[in-house]
């Protein structure tokens, strides 16, 4: 794979340990770090989401703490009985919408089109994960 990214004119800089760590297009200013931090990433990219990353990443990790939201017995219950996670999956639908626009828009533009009428779309999709949201915590707390 690296070999491919140096055929594609993209210079690969690494450490005095020959260990990769960042790759350069051209010139230093175009520099990105070869491995990635998404938790910064998403925070620049997602500023009305924060730590959407980390809410959303725990269970691709299987972080305990996420994977057992989704257990609903209890000790007196023998049986394990699993739901879903409304509120986590919730999350990763609007994370990934998110990132869809960014995509939509930039091929949009790249292309010369107008990325307005997807990107309206996608809203609207958001908008309506908020309000199921919203009315899944009401009925929740018995409201």
């Amino acid at each position: 794979m690296l070999r491919t990214i140096e055929l594609a004119g993209i210079s690969i800089i690494r450490d005095t340990k020959n260990k990769t760590t960042r790759l350069e297009l051209g010139d230093p200013v175009q520099a990105e770090p070869y491995k990635l931090n998404l938790t910064a990433l998403v925070a620049k990219y997602f500023p009305e989401r924060p730590g959407s990353y980390r809410s959303t990443s725990g269970i691709v990790h299987s972080n305990p703490w996420m994977l057992g939201d989704t257990i609903r017995s209890s000790p007196l219950v023998p049986e394990l009985e699993l739901g879903p996670d409304a509120p986590g999956i919730g999350a990763a639908v609007t994370t990934a919408i998110d990132a869809s626009i960014i995509v939509m828009d930039a091929y949009a533009r790249y292309y010369g089109h107008d990325p307005e009428p997807v990107v309206r779309v996608s809203r609207l999709r958001q908008q309506a994960i908020d309000v199921f949201l919203q009315q899944w915590f009401v009925a929740q707390i018995g409201g």
